[in-house]
């Protein structure tokens, strides 16, 4: 320990896919430096396969086929396409990596946003369908079945490098670390100090990004956050984000973020943008309807961890965080205040515009504790007394 009572801990950075990917170390783990700069640097050769700004990616070498021409692809890139399908016939569509062409029409691409004309909108959802990418598992391969259709792994490609990396942390013997590509997506293994369970992180404010509405941890789960706090324009008046539901062609989510915690960062990344699309009423119903699966198959529900969408050792970690704040039931106390947490498979925050402009509304869902929480940020519409 150092001189403020927090352990020393190392940082490795790598930039790849438009953003720094970043692991942290325990000092128990300080020596295994080499290891974390390997791992990281084997995103070059991720990015190489999935990015569409590389001309002999992969995924480009697909998008320029055409309709109906197969290209045989590698096993990692075939994994991430087939986990992608997935999670979009288990959301209905409300992530879908060919939605490209919506992003594009919404000048969102060009980090330019303009509102498309109707006939705009139109013409781009006839080259948007998850539905029409035909994969061969004995070919291993791929083939786009809509003129003008565009795969891009943006949503899901992320959290796949962040897995892939994490695991080679594992296998060469690194068992707690931190991971974060561009902070929107975490991998936290392990503990990150000899006094503590997991690794304390911050859900931060979606358009204050430098406070934070409260704090978790986080253990042996991944983290994904979604949010058009960022990056959004206004057209006479209307707020629009640059998350767009694929299957209308508008970005009409009324969230401002989404925080969604899952066993794998894949997961975490593509659940929450699904989640975000739907907007908050839609999302936290879904959420707890798969919750209330009790004995459900692969194809129903995004696979996780445990039965609740976590893993035994995160559900502790958040009932040791809980723990923390209990008293001594003789002593008079005043009813603790929190955001409203409704029942749910995944744990979520759901953070939409409140009242003022520098506060929330926030609502929880899910096996997710929520601690440190500053009540200044968030709207007392969405507070409750314990």
């Amino acid at each position: 320990m150092n001189g403020t009572d927090e352990p020393f801990l190392t940082h490795v950075s790598h930039r790849a896919m438009a953003c720094s990917f970043v692991v942290v170390l325990p000092p128990w783990h300080a020596v295994k430096v080499e290891v974390a700069v390997a791992a990281l640097e084997s995103l070059d050769e991720i990015e190489g396969r999935l990015s569409v700004y590389r001309a002999d990616s992969e995924i480009s070498q697909i998008n320029r086929a055409g309709v109906g021409q197969a290209v045989k692809v590698s096993a990692d890139t075939f994994d991430v396409l087939s986990r992608a399908i997935e999670i979009s016939r288990q959301t209905s569509g409300a992530f879908d990596v060919t939605a490209g062409p919506l992003v594009k029409a919404w000048g969102f691409m060009q980090r330019s946003g303009k509102k498309p004309t109707s006939a705009e909108i139109d013409a781009a959802l006839k080259c948007v369908g998850y539905d029409a990418i035909d994969l061969d598992h004995d070919r291993r391969t791929v083939t786009l079945q809509k003129p003008g259709m565009q795969i891009n792994l943006g949503g899901i490609g992320k959290g796949d490098a962040i897995d892939r990396v994490a695991g080679r942390l594992r296998e060469n013997g690194i068992n707690d670390f931190l991971l974060h590509g561009g902070q929107s997506s975490v991998f936290a293994a392990g503990n990150g100090d000899t006094d503590a369970v997991g690794w304390q992180l911050g859900i931060a404010h979606p358009t204050k990004p430098n406070r934070r509405i409260g704090g978790i941890r986080l253990l042996d789960a991944a983290l994904g956050t979604s949010g058009s706090g960022q990056q959004f324009f206004h057209h006479r008046g209307v707020r629009y984000g640059h998350v767009i539901d694929p299957r209308t062609g508008y970005p009409g989510s009324d969230l401002s973020s989404l925080t969604v915690i899952c066993d794998t960062a894949i997961n975490a990344d593509a659940i929450g943008t699904a989640l975000f699309v739907e907007g908050a009423r839609r999302s936290i119903a879904l959420n707890h309807q798969w919750a209330s699966l009790t004995s459900c198959s692969s194809d129903q529900v995004p696979s996780s961890g445990t039965h609740d969408g976590m893993s035994a050792a995160q559900s502790s970690a958040n009932a040791e965080a809980a723990g923390e704040q209990m008293v001594d039931e003789n002593v008079a106390t005043l009813p603790t205040v929190r955001p409203r947490h409704h029942p749910g498979k995944f744990g979520a925050v759901f953070c939409r515009p409140g009242q003022r402009q520098d506060q929330v509304l926030v609502d929880l869902s899910g096996p997710i504790e929520l601690f440190d929480i500053d009540l200044d940020l968030i709207d007392p519409q969405s507070l409750q007394a314990d």
